[in-house]
């Protein structure tokens, strides 16, 4: 019953990605999961920061088409400067994992990498509307084996733990 009634609402989704071409194509996808979607573009980070202030924003998709991670980091602190409770959602070719965890560290709600599926973006938007944060299954699985492999241990006081179910048991990543 609640999601439906997140669902029944208006949510308003600002698309920051250079590449137009990418942003036609994002803008379709949120157009073809059925919800009520309000969608706005921008090509740069500055841009969305100067009409940020005439009205309220949910969700913020930022693409990084040619961009670096420096520069989605930086577009990551400015955004939540503004706007404290704005799910993040970050796109990026990259799937590093030491990349990702900077990203959740500076505050992202979530992380698709470029080649996730359509039903990995739609559960991603339904995931973080209601709270939580979100990474694909490969992409746990690739921050699983790496924190196996380098036998990085998990600290319970500090940071944020990105919950994920494996298929035999839960996991928490430190970010």
């Amino acid at each position: 019953m609640h999601q439906k009634i997140i669902d029944a609402e208006l949510t308003s989704v600002a698309i920051i990605e250079p590449s137009p071409i990418l942003c036609y194509g994002m803008k379709g996808l949120l157009e073809s999961f059925g919800q009520r979607y309000k969608i706005s573009e921008f090509s740069t980070t500055r841009d969305y920061l100067k009409c940020h202030a005439k009205g309220h924003v949910d969700i913020v998709i930022i693409g990084l088409g040619d961009c670096s991670e420096k520069t989605a980091i930086t577009s990551i602190r400015q955004v939540r400067s503004r706007d404290p409770f704005v799910k993040i959602i970050v796109l990026d070719c990259i799937c590093s994992v030491e990349r990702i965890s900077c990203y959740f560290r500076e505050k992202a709600n979530a992380y698709l990498p470029e080649n996730c599926s359509l039903s990995g973006f739609e559960e991603c938007l339904i995931k973080i509307r209601s709270g939580n944060l979100y990474v694909t299954y490969e992409t746990s699985q690739q921050i699983l084996a790496y924190n196996l492999k380098v036998q990085m241990p998990v600290s319970r006081s500090q940071g944020r733990r990105i919950h994920f179910e494996t298929r035999l048991t839960e996991h928490e990543i430190q970010c």
